[in-house]
């Protein structure tokens, strides 16, 4: 679970540097690595369920009225888990290169890859 965790808060951190990082090809670039780490985390943590059949529990305790939150990813969880993160940074190398021309007329769209 923490390879997870790990994953969503490299997301968050790279949109965060996403959209302070001046120019927008660096922006882009900035959003592209960390989809690529996230996504990298994301198949640690998820490619050993397929094989082995095992569920990641974990379970976060919150403030009234909520009380409790649980978190559980089994082998079809991770199946689209190891594919949705992977295709997004796919798509987010292809708008790279589809908006390329855009960057270098200095028009901004890096902000697109928070």
């Amino acid at each position: 679970m923490k390879w997870l965790l790990a994953s969503a808060l490299t997301l968050i951190v790279g949109a965060f540097f996403c959209l302070t990082v001046k120019g927008s090809e660096r922006q882009a670039r900035v959003g592209i690595f960390s989809q690529l780490i996230a996504s990298v985390f994301v198949l640690i943590a998820t490619l050993p369920l397929f094989f082995s059949g095992n569920v990641l529990l974990a379970e976060f305790f919150w403030t009234f009225p909520v009380n409790r939150v649980g978190l559980r990813v089994d082998a079809l969880s991770a199946f689209f888990l190891a594919c949705s993160l992977p295709m997004t940074f796919l798509g987010s190398l292809n708008a790279f290169g589809y908006l390329s021309p855009s960057f270098e007329k200095k028009r901004k769209g890096g902000n697109h890859f928070a």
